[in-house]
């Protein structure tokens, strides 16, 4: 089976829930300086090339931006939820002491309840139009 680095899954994934809420890179660095986040165009695109790590607290304010989880960032089949190849807890894919999870184990990593945050961006992209609520998934 494939297998894909956390790293290369981030980075890919950011891109993929970016594109998907139509957002150009600059929209999405526009988002998280709003939040107190100093990105750019170009920290978005290094980010989205894996060429910048990503901090805890950029993850979080890119889950704010994106209105998506840190679950979803981590999951190797993207936004589609299908298929994917293995994560990988390593830096680099031939390391000996990699361990490989299924798609399927990181919920139990990253987030075993279904409570999830709604985020409502405004026209400018600023905090005067956001607003966050806590959303219970099985509440539905």
């Amino acid at each position: 089976m494939k297998q894909q680095t956390v790293a290369e899954t981030v980075a890919g994934n950011i891109r993929a829930y970016r594109q998907l809420r139509g957002l150009e890179q600059s929209a999405l660095a526009q988002r998280m300086r709003a939040i107190g986040i100093p990105w750019r165009q170009a920290t978005v695109s290094e980010t989205e090339r894996n060429q910048r790590n990503v901090s805890v607290t950029e993850l979080l304010g890119l889950a704010i931006a994106l209105n998506a989880t840190v679950e979803q960032f981590v999951d190797t089949r993207g936004p589609a939820s299908r298929v994917g190849p293995q994560l990988v807890l390593s830096d680099q894919l031939d390391e000996p002491a990699a361990i490989p999870f299924l798609p399927s184990s990181v919920t139990v990593l990253v987030c075993p309840h279904k409570l999830y945050a709604e985020v409502e961006w405004g026209v400018e992209n600023d905090l005067q139009g956001m607003k966050i609520k806590a959303v219970d998934e099985s509440a539905s």
